[in-house]
């Protein structure tokens, strides 16, 4: 990394093309017990809506 500083070839105004931060974190697992009725109702609400659920 010297020999690229020396050189003058490091830019600072480039982009590294990094995977971009997200809006919204979802750090927290939530675990709830439910009927088989119920969860029918959640998950067919859930694909109404578009949300991903895994089961």
């Amino acid at each position: 990394m010297d020999t690229a500083v020396a050189q003058g070839r490091q830019n600072p105004d480039r982009k590294k093309g990094a995977r971009p931060a997200k809006r919204v974190r979802r750090s927290h697992t939530l675990s709830v017990r439910v009927t088989d009725t119920e969860r029918l109702l959640i998950e067919g609400k859930a694909r109404e809506a578009g949300m991903p659920l895994w089961t």
